[in-house]
């Protein structure tokens, strides 16, 4: 008997029954083949349900989590768009007020600089490609160094002098470290105490001072209520006393100053390096009410722009008053302690003195119409490239110069708005 063998038609034969052919792209779980049947993977109905479910579930499992953390994230992305619209309205028209935002604790910051601002301070003190080389100048120093004036605070002098400065009980005190043969005890004399008998004019015919090498006069009020007042000048043996025309003490004596008004302290440089030689002789020398030293004096003025690149050094063995001083000048430099014993990055410098309250500024010469341009909250990568500036830095955490820091934002706020460039 013949038996009649199925025709090959090439379709395989699985479980004794023939796979019908599939046209097309492979089908998803659930799809209907070409009869109109549902198609199966591997033949079994239970294993088909099993992994419809484990499907299904997966996908409600994955749209329940989307649906959560969307409404957790709800309130905060309406926060995150908030603040993105201030600093657009800032940026747009920067407010002529110091803007300024409350960290925890009650300390007052001036607000960072935004994208806006950062370009428009770029622009006004570009970056140099060679700015990294030491012989070539920064746009910083052509803005705040090369002058043929004095240097010149304008905005600390203008502020102390006024009435606006409530000294809050405590007598005024100035410490200068490092003179040349310049008006700055005199002048810090004059505007701390507001008492005439520091004549800023007669101190420079002495000492020979034309009319760009002294500080230019501010508005004192002498008929106001005079205010106690000490400067200590600190100096050591530096190269620059050899040039001076007549010593500070021979000054000082022709005008009959006390003690307690001009202090004069002459150190060696191993006394700086001890900190705690350098603070005793601080303390000793702060003005005394009642007999005594109040532990929170202030040191509304700490000059250290005639250090002779000592800035860093002198930085450290301050650190236990840093919290008390009120107005800081310094002058930022490729010299000195800023390269040994070890080399200190500005941003470094200015995050440390953030820490105490002090916010800074580079602060322009005459010829830039004493401009200012913040740094603190407000750096470009190009400032860590060593060069010449001058530096002030104001303390935001004192109530007694608030108005100070206020006026300081606000000059920085209409430096932006000026079409300038300082090229190097």
């Amino acid at each position: 008997m013949n038996i009649r063998k199925p025709r090959n038609d090439g379709l395989p034969i699985v479980n004794g029954r023939k796979v019908t052919r599939m046209f097309g792209r492979r089908r998803k779980f659930g799809s209907q083949n070409d009869n109109g049947e549902r198609s199966r993977d591997d033949g079994s109905s239970d294993s088909n349900f099993l992994r419809k479910n484990i499907w299904w579930t997966a996908l409600v499992v994955i749209a329940l989590s989307f649906l959560l953390y969307a409404g957790k994230s709800q309130s905060s992305t309406s926060v995150s768009l908030e603040g993105v619209a201030v600093v657009s309205t800032l940026s747009v028209q920067p407010n002529t007020e110091a803007t300024t935002s409350s960290s925890a604790g009650g300390d007052v910051y001036p607000d960072k600089c935004t994208a806006e601002q950062l370009a428009l301070v770029e622009k006004q003190l570009p970056d140099d490609p060679n700015s990294f080389r030491h012989w070539r100048p920064a746009s910083f120093t052509t803005a705040t160094i090369k002058t043929d004036f004095a240097r010149n605070p304008i905005l600390m002098r203008e502020f102390y002098a006024s009435d606006q400065f409530n000294p809050q009980g405590h007598p005024f005190f100035g410490v200068i470290m490092g003179w040349q043969n310049n008006d700055v005890p005199v002048d810090t004399l004059a505007i701390g105490s507001r008492d005439s008998k520091f004549d800023t004019q007669l101190w420079n015919d002495k000492l020979g001072l034309d009319a760009k090498r002294a500080l230019p006069p501010v508005a004192i009020n002498s008929a106001a209520s005079i205010r106690p007042a000490r400067v200590l000048v600190v100096d050591w043996d530096r190269p620059e006393n050899k040039q001076q025309s007549i010593s500070l003490k021979s000054l000082k004596d022709s005008f009959h100053y006390s003690d307690d008004e001009l202090a004069l302290e002459t150190i060696q440089m191993d006394n700086i390096l001890e900190n705690s030689d350098f603070s005793d002789l601080i303390r000793s020398q702060m003005p005394a009410k009642n007999g005594a030293v109040a532990a929170d004096q202030p040191i509304h003025f700490l000059d250290m722009s005639k250090s002779s690149s000592m800035d860093i050094t002198i930085l450290k063995s301050f650190m236990p008053f840093l919290k008390d001083v009120r107005y800081l000048h310094f002058e930022y430099n490729k010299e000195g302690t800023w390269f040994h014993p070890t080399k200190k990055q500005l941003s470094e410098l200015i995050n440390e003195l953030k820490n105490f309250g002090l916010v800074c500024y580079f602060t322009g010469t005459k010829e830039a119409a004493y401009d200012i341009w913040r740094i603190t909250d407000c750096f470009l990568d190009h400032y860590d490239n060593h060069h010449w500036a001058n530096i002030a830095c104001v303390n935001v955490k004192h109530e007694d110069v608030k108005e100070l820091a206020t006026r300081m934002e606000k000059k920085f706020l209409e430096t932006l708005k000026k079409d300038q460039e300082f090229l190097p």
